[in-house]
């Protein structure tokens, strides 16, 4: 079955260019659950269907707020520096599944990033690369929020689980690619 085939089953959804993904993000079965990082990173969200490179999966929403408001923040966990003078806050806004995303302190498994809007005060939540089915999202939360914190990176045999099935994942993808070309191509003559 080519890539193109396996994906016509999940419906369109839109894209930072414009364009249309191959995932909605109803579709995407994000779930709450126990983090891999451990007990001291609570939960995290876990992605329950593939996503490709590109797609906008959720948004990370919450109370705006101007710099004078979020300093005087009390707990400032999941206060997010929008632009210049602009901040959300989703600690008191727990439908907002964008704030159990984890930072694993793993570059090699970062598999989302944030595209910040501040003038329409939340961020994109976008697949920097394709994500498998079950796997946990983790992005990079930047330098300053580790400076009043001490990081907690995920364990080496979980890493490496996670970059396996990510090889795996990517041979399966490219070996579909080629035969997909050769059918589409036989189809044009």
């Amino acid at each position: 079955m080519a890539l193109d085939e396996a994906l016509t089953s999940i419906p369109d959804a839109p894209t930072l260019d414009g364009e249309t993904s191959t995932v909605a993000p109803a579709d995407f079965g994000l779930e709450v659950r126990p983090s891999q990082l451990g007990e001291h990173a609570g939960d995290g969200l876990f992605c329950m269907s593939a996503v490709p490179e590109g797609t906008v999966i959720c948004e990370y929403t919450g109370r705006v707020l101007c710099t004078q408001e979020a300093m005087h923040l009390e707990d400032k966990s999941y206060l997010m520096r929008l632009g210049p003078q602009s901040y959300v806050d989703a600690r008191d806004t727990i439908s907002v599944l964008a704030r159990y995303i984890n930072d694993c302190r793993l570059p090699a498994v970062y598999n989302v990033r944030f595209d910040k809007r501040p003038d329409e005060g939340k961020a994109l939540v976008v697949a920097c690369r394709h994500i498998c089915v079950g796997e946990e999202l983790f992005v990079d939360y930047g330098k300053l929020y580790w400076a009043s914190t001490k990081p907690h990176r995920l364990r080496p045999a979980i890493a490496g689980r996670i970059l396996e099935r990510l090889q795996g994942a990517f041979a399966f993808h490219s070996s579909l690619v080629p035969s997909a070309m050769a059918e589409e191509s036989a189809a044009t003559q």
